[in-house]
């Protein structure tokens, strides 16, 4: 009698642990669409910048648009395009591109927060550096 209720309850809670971890028991993404406040340090040289994001859903994608202000006292426009990790609702990876300068791009990985905020480690396309952005919903 005791080995067929240790089977049971490892059958049980096996069958539970593969329910959780399916993807059709996952809960569906959150939307991200909205305004941002960005706060980050650049990756080559820690600089501080801010950047004022507006996020939409296209379907499975999400468009960005920005304007950052702060690194090297200057104004940039910026552009770019993410989509959530397979079987992931809580990590966004995205590319981004100056719009004036299409060779100045990058990668963002952003981890959504409880709170909604995202907090990403983003390098640029031909740099060896890793900077930080921290985004908060207005």
């Amino acid at each position: 009698m005791k080995s067929i209720l240790s089977i049971s309850r490892t059958t049980l809670i096996t069958a539970c642990l593969c329910l959780l971890a399916s993807p059709l028991c996952s809960a569906a993404p959150p939307d991200l669409s909205g305004s941002y406040t960005c706060s980050g340090k650049d990756a080559v040289d820690n600089s501080e910048y801010t950047v004022d994001m507006t996020v939409t859903k296209n379907g499975d994608v999400y468009n960005y648009k920005g304007v950052e202000t702060g690194m090297n006292n200057k104004t940039q426009n910026y552009m770019g395009t993410g989509l959530f990790a397979k079987n992931s609702n809580s990590i966004l990876a995205s590319e981004f591109w100056q719009v004036d300068n299409l060779n100045k791009a990058g990668v963002i990985i952003y981890q959504i927060q409880p709170d909604g905020s995202l907090e990403g480690v983003w390098t640029w396309r031909d740099k060896n550096a890793v900077g930080s952005e921290i985004c908060k919903k207005k």
